[in-house]
């Protein structure tokens, strides 16, 4: 009976102090806020740790800074009192979006992936593509694998045939299911060179259909995107691939415009005498295009990145070159608004050895601003994408802030290109009683339906028999990851100078009279071994 009234009289406590405290407490709505140990739940635990800090007792773990409630950046009694606020129901719990990390593999020495595209899914799950020696019909093989919004597999397949494929890109079908685009070396056109591979999974992972798409030469998509009417209705895809078959000279953009049910609408090549390979392609809000490749044939010299904007048929409307005497590569491009886009590449031109390049161009290709982010060592951007917020994520390897070897860095910008946040990501491992870092590498970064992002990479740090696995990743919208994966990092933004513009017509144009072919490779279920590395 005591101990009931005991109970009584604390939450009349805590009633009391919540109308004392409450302005204070209505400041933490940012994510995580009062989550003090990290475990995806405000509660007494909570409170107890931060009246363990303000006293200054011992503590086993590391509190998360990010449950700051107030923002005076100390941990103390405003934290202890909104967690107490929390588990006596006087106020909702703040929404704590989900973190983990998995790797997907076979552990075998010989073993080898690369891991490209990641979408998130209507159902809140992961679609992703990599290259794989196992399970297939023979050499490399397109590896397809989806996941549930945990990361835990779901479905894995490879397809392929007696030689080498590679697949680039996946996305979800217009009507459900997904499209898988790469390259086939035994399933081609030409008598030595590759043809373009489509393939058409029902969303149970099952195969629907298959294409080859090419001529005499090398003929690799690298990007693809889904395409909507002005009114929103499904309206095919549009592919960014390289050729060799067609086109200016040396290899040259190939662009295909397909229907939802991946058959041919137009096709073109784009060019100069010298190297361009798309790397990033969008529709705009007009109806069009805007594409970004880096190029040979103008610009600065050696490598540039070269920006074409193209209306609903494919024809040019302008192009513009941008970059130094150094190589520049893109990684990424997104419409902002109607009247701007944003480009994510990776310099050699600017900055120290290699770095992270945003830059922002109006309606007509004229420069806005532009920076780079990096270190005293290189750092390889690898994708950027839009943020819901109006920001940016940009994803790639870091050698100047990694722990012995290269690490996974993710930097969050704002619309101004300014940075929010940084982290780098590295999962050490024991080795022989050591505790080795092995290096890490991330290739895509996807936003997710509750805030977060996904990222996904290759890493290689389970032991020497474990080479390169996939690595599967999701933090918040802050970067927190936890178990010890994630650390701050201090790259710095600085501007650069543009030495290249060029100028109007800097292209050629032909048209392609290509028709799909029916290959006949093989489809089949793998089972690659999951490891669970930090979950909720």
């Amino acid at each position: 009976m005591k101990k009931r009234k005991l109970v009584k009289l604390f939450f009349l406590f805590i009633t009391f102090l919540s109308f004392i405290f409450v302005p204070m407490a209505s400041q933490a709505d940012t994510l995580g806020a009062g989550d003090l140990n990290n475990d995806l739940i405000v509660d007494i635990r909570d409170a107890i740790l931060a009246l363990q800090i303000l006293s200054r007792q011992e503590i086993t773990g590391s509190p998360d800074l990010n449950a700051d409630v107030d923002g005076n950046q100390l941990i103390g009694m405003e934290e202890a009192l909104y967690a107490l606020q929390i588990a006596a129901e006087l106020r909702e719990p703040p929404v704590l979006q989900a973190v983990w990390s998995r790797s997907i593999g076979y552990g075998d020495t010989y073993a080898d992936y690369h891991s490209d595209s990641l979408r998130q899914t209507s159902d809140d799950g992961y679609i992703f593509v990599y290259e794989t020696i196992y399970g297939g019909a023979g050499g490399y093989d397109f590896g397809i694998a989806k996941t549930d919004p945990g990361g835990i597999m779901q479905w894995a397949k490879v397809w392929g045939g007696s030689s080498i494929e590679a697949p680039k890109t996946v996305l979800e079908a217009h009507g459900g299911g997904y499209l898988v685009a790469g390259d086939s070396y035994s399933f081609r056109t030409g008598s030595r060179y590759c043809d373009i591979i489509l393939l058409k999974l029902n969303a149970d992972g099952s195969l629907a259909w298959q294409k080859n798409i090419g001529d005499t030469g090398y003929d690799i998509p690298e990007v693809m995107e889904s395409v909507t009417d002005a009114g929103g209705n499904p309206d095919g895809y549009i592919m960014a691939a390289y050729t060799t078959s067609f086109g200016a000279g040396g290899r040259d953009i190939w662009l295909l415009r397909l229907n939802n049910d991946g058959n041919i609408v137009w096709q073109k090549t784009y060019g100069g005498s010298g190297d361009e390979y798309p790397r990033a392609i969008k529709p705009t809000p007009d109806g069009g295009f805007i594409l970004a490749s880096d190029t040979q044939s103008f610009g600065a010299g050696g490598r540039d990145v070269w920006v074409v904007k193209l209306d609903a048929n494919g024809t040019v409307e302008w192009e513009k070159a941008y970059g130094g005497f150094g190589a520049e590569f893109p990684v990424g491009i997104e419409p902002v608004g109607t009247d701007a886009y944003v480009v994510g590449a990776r310099t050699g031109s600017f900055g120290n050895g290699e770095d992270f390049w945003v830059f922002k161009i109006d309606a007509d290709g004229d420069l806005l601003w532009n920076y780079t982010y990096g270190g005293t060592d290189d750092d390889s951007a690898q994708d950027l994408r839009k943020s819901d917020d109006g920001g940016f994520m940009m994803v790639g390897w870091t050698y100047s802030f990694g722990v012995d070897y290269n690490d996974a860095l993710l930097i969050k910008l704002d619309a101004d290109g300014s940075i929010i946040w940084q982290k780098i990501y590295n999962k050490p491992y024991e080795y022989d009683g050591e505790i080795m870092n092995g290096p890490d590498w991330a290739y895509s970064v996807t936003p997710t339906s509750d805030g977060g992002y996904a990222v996904i990479g290759d890493t290689d740090f389970w032991d020497s028999e474990r080479n390169s696995d996939i690595w599967l990743f999701k933090v918040d919208s802050t970067g927190k990851l936890g178990c010890g994966i994630a650390m701050d990092s201090s790259a710095t933004a600085n501007g650069s100078n543009i030495v290249s513009i060029t100028g109007a017509n800097a292209y050629s144009v032909s048209s392609t009279a290509v028709v799909p072919g029916n290959p006949a490779g093989i489809f089949s279920t793998i089972h690659p071994e999951e490891f669970v590395h930090c979950e909720p």
